[in-house]
């Protein structure tokens, strides 16, 4: 075939999902790809599945084949009903245009209006034209099934009164100030903006080919749904008011050049691929070096196999560069490909044989689907036919006393989905001593093999499941084998069952014992106690007994602090939002230190949808390390009201949230801490913190500020951090809650923090050490003057409002005499102690805090022996 072309010219396009200028690229790394899986999805349709290793990083990558010499599939362009302006994820309009595959098309303008850039055909129908000037390649497949990748532009006009002929500078594009002449209509959406006009221009609306009203104004423009809206200025202005009047004849003539009889096509951006080879690398634009997720298109030589492509970026490489997809793309067996956009815009969606609802089988970018003006779907259109496969998904394996549950898809001979209803399924078992099924669970009872047999519609599918008893259990395992968790926290735990066979089955809650001496557990998940605390999980099968350690607790250690060798930058959602993330060295909002983050954000752009100001950490890529259990940091707030997050990516490259406040509430310095689900896989990778406008209807400012400092992870309690946690007492900060040896009490008076250091009631803290207290009165004042606190083989003795500390040993009648920094003191009666040194230097005893999340302070104490 002869495919339709047109030289490139640099053309300059703003407010795109990337910018784009052009510029040589950097020298690509070569590329190599590993085919992973690959199913069958559709008449005509192939998805593959590949790992791409690109500067020895893996990328996920996902190619949908399409056959158009199956006369079932065929591939067409999408839009939302409500027009192009009404933007939708690639999987929601698959979704509604029951499509078996999608994905992003067109680049268009992140804020609105958003309607594609370039040409938009569905059904033999234009609906977009390519916006004026714009020189980019797109895709189409013609009324012949064979697919191109030209250069096309609009070869249209309107026509007044049946004779006077204009040419028409765009057809549902965004207008600019010239002297062209603009049509729109449903296809654009609702109206025409006025974020056009700084000036009046002339507006023309038409119903059924008849022109309705004639005005000159700056306003936004409703589109009549049963007609269309022209605008014009200049020169093109002066043209219709020389020829139309209420009630005059307005149609219209839409082609395109090069003449092809298009059924389905989109814009895209620049060719890839010609001739088989990848295009020179000095006809890429220079954001082409930057690595970004991507989605691309090729076709081969007759025009009749076609490849959708994407490649996801990763916290480890953020994809992959302009000329390495050209490669990528050659290598594939393209004939010619073309760049579609991407970026945050790159998805894919498609549906798994059996099922009807579309899944995304890429990753987006900050783990947001975009939505977008348009995409490419792919469908089958073969008729439906009589059912052919079943599915019978679900375990092979399982343990007596033990049930699962199986569910049933299937398609019919040309790949459509069936329509099952549970009760049309005719379940049975062999071996119904062994089991029984009912409405597809099947329920153990002895060991050994039975078949399950399921039947629809005159198709059974069967699966042998074999039935594992006591005898049959090597060993088990559980899952986390070690618990750490932050107080309230919970934790799914995994009981694997290692069989005869080598198998490894999930046990289930019904069949595993478990005694927890802190916490508790229901249904197989733990849940730790409201406090700090070390114990030990049992669980036991079948005499088969497993200890898990358990640790309450968490520790804050310094992660990010702003110091001068570090650095911050700013990114929005959507794209081009105003802000910033710095380090400031303003005193007034500092911490710690001599510096702190400081993170401007404008909400104040007409976006429809989330609003959020991104301040990102360094690289973006600083490792947390694993066993965390939170996050943590001093936040100057500005009482916004917004919803402060961080962002995190676990081991796998998943986008993962942690909510900090879920509003900004306050203003000054607080301490905000959230929680890290124990269940992400780690190491995780902090990214940035971030604020979030959940819609307009928000009440809160425009634009505002907030700092931030010391930020801190909170890691999980290891084996040398035992002591704390089988501490002899603990106490709380103005709490009269006090744990003696594990046992929760009560006391008459509450612990209190002055000059920095905290103090403790006398009588309670020689609980800790078997100490009784006693005390001298002053022979003028007659309240206390000496304290006394005497155990087995200690004595302590104290002057209030002297710093200086009698330690003697009872048992060697040794004396010494410690200096304190602070003295004890009498508050509303009561005598109180400074904790750590009368532990410390007094009975020797191990002293450790922990910080209160909001403030920072002391909120615990205890003692250790």
């Amino acid at each position: 075939m002869t495919h339709l072309h047109r030289p490139l010219v640099p053309f300059l396009v703003l407010a795109l999902s990337i910018s784009l200028i052009f510029a040589p690229t950097a020298a690509a790394h070569s590329v190599s790809f590993r085919l992973v899986d690959h199913e069958i999805i559709g008449e005509g349709a192939r998805l593959s599945h590949y790992d791409l290793v690109v500067q020895g990083s893996t990328l996920p990558m996902k190619k949908l084949t399409v056959d158009l010499e199956n006369p079932h599939v065929e591939i067409a362009a999408m839009h939302p009903d409500e027009g192009f302006n009404e933007r939708k994820t690639v999987r929601q309009m698959a979704a509604d245009e029951e499509a078996v595959a999608a994905v992003n098309a067109d680049f268009f303008n992140l804020t609105r209006p958003a309607a594609p850039l370039g040409l938009h055909v569905e059904h033999g129908q234009i609906l977009s034209s390519p916006s004026p000037g714009n020189t980019w390649f797109g895709f189409g497949v013609d009324q012949d099934r064979v697919a191109h990748i030209a250069n096309w532009a609009l070869q249209g006009e309107v026509i007044l009164g049946g004779v006077h002929r204009r040419s028409l500078a765009g057809y549902n594009q965004p207008f600019r100030a010239e002297s062209g002449i603009y049509l729109y209509d449903s296809t654009w959406g609702s109206e025409v903006s006025s974020v056009f006009f700084s000036d009046p221009v002339l507006r023309v609306t038409v119903r059924d080919g008849t022109v309705v009203r004639m005005t000159r104004d700056d306003g936004s423009v409703p589109i009549p749904r049963d007609g269309s809206v022209v605008i014009a200025d200049g020169s093109g202005a002066e043209f219709l008011e020389g020829h139309l009047r209420t009630g005059s004849s307005l149609t219209f003539d839409l082609k395109v050049d090069p003449d092809v009889a298009l059924e389905n096509a989109v814009g895209g951006h620049q060719l890839l691929v010609e001739d088989g080879r990848p295009v020179d690398p000095e006809k890429l634009s220079s954001p082409g070096a930057i690595r970004a997720s991507r989605t691309a298109i090729g076709v081969d030589e007759a025009g009749r196999e076609v490849h959708f492509v994407t490649v996801d970026g990763t916290p480890a490489l953020g994809g992959i560069t302009m000329q390495e997809l050209s490669q990528l793309m050659s290598r594939l067996g393209a004939d010619r490909a073309l760049n579609l956009d991407g970026g945050g815009s790159s998805s894919m969606a498609a549906r798994s044989l059996g099922e009807f609802d579309p899944t995304l089988v890429s990753r987006p970018r900050h783990g947001l689907e975009r939505a977008v003006p348009n995409a490419l779907g792919v469908f089958n259109r073969a008729p439906e036919s009589k059912a052919s496969t079943l599915f019978l998904r679900g375990t092979d394996g399982l343990l007596i006393g033990t049930e699962a549950s199986y569910g049933v898809t299937g398609h019919d001979e040309h790949y459509h989905p069936l329509q099952i209803d549970s009760d049309e399924l005719q379940w049975t078992v062999s071996q119904p001593e062994r089991a029984e099924v009912s409405q597809g669970v099947l329920r153990a009872k002895d060991a050994g093999e039975v078949d399950l047999r399921v039947s629809f519609a005159g198709v059974t599918e069967e699966k042998t499941v074999r039935i594992f008893g006591g005898d049959d259990i090597v060993d088990f395992a559980v899952n986390p084998s070690e618990i750490r968790l932050l107080p309230g926290q919970q934790v799914s735990l995994d009981t694997a069952v290692e069989t005869v066979t080598g198998q490894t089955l999930d046990a289930g809650p019904e069949t595993v014992v478990w005694e927890a001496e802190i916490g508790e557990v229901r249904d197989n998940v733990y849940r730790a106690p409201e406090r700090d605390g070390l114990g030990v999980l049992t669980a036991e099968i079948d005499g088969h007994v497993r200890e898990i350690v358990v640790r309450i607790g968490g520790k804050r250690e310094p992660f990010f602090t702003f110091t001068e060798r570090q650095e911050a930058s700013f990114r929005s959602h959507p794209d081009g939002l105003e802000g910033s993330f710095a380090v400031q060295e303003d005193a007034d909002y500092v911490y710690s230190g001599e510096r702190s983050g400081r993170l401007d954000y404008d909400f104040s752009q007409d976006v429809d949808g989330i609003m959020i100001a991104y301040g990102q950490l360094g690289s973006g890529q600083i490792s947390m390390g694993t066993n965390n259990l939170g996050v943590s940091a001093q936040v100057y707030g500005d009482a916004s009201g917004y919803w402060l997050r961080a962002e995190i990516f676990d081991s796998e490259g998943q986008r993962r949230y942690v909510d900090l406040a879920r509003e900004i509430d306050w203003e000054g310095w607080r301490r905000v801490q959230g929680e890290i689900d124990p269940e992400w896989p780690q190491p995780l990778i902090l990214s940035s913190l971030y604020l979030v406008r959940e819609s307009d209807d928000v009440a809160g400012p425009d634009h505002g500020t907030i700092y931030v400092d010391d930020v801190e992870m909170i890691k999980g309690l290891a084996a040398e951090d035992d002591e704390s946690l089988v501490a002899d007492m603990k106490m709380w900060v103005g709490s009269n809650e006090y744990i003696l040896h594990g046992e929760s009490k009560e006391m008459d008076a509450t612990p209190f923090i002055d000059a920095g250091r905290t103090f403790v009631p006398v009588r309670y803290l020689g609980k800790a050490f078997a100490a009784e207290a006693d005390w001298t009165a002053h022979p003028e004042t007659g309240s206390t003057d000496e304290v006394i606190l005497e155990s087995e083989d200690m004595r302590i003795e104290m002057v209030i409002g002297d710093r200086s500390l009698r330690v003697i040993n009872r048992e060697t009648d040794q004396m010494r005499t410690v200096e304190l920094d602070v003295a004890p003191l009498v508050r509303q009666g009561r005598t109180y102690l400074p904790f750590r040194a009368i532990a410390e230097d007094g009975f020797g005893a191990r002293v450790d805090y922990s910080s209160h999340p909001e403030t920072g302070g002391v909120d615990a104490v205890w003692v250790s022996r």
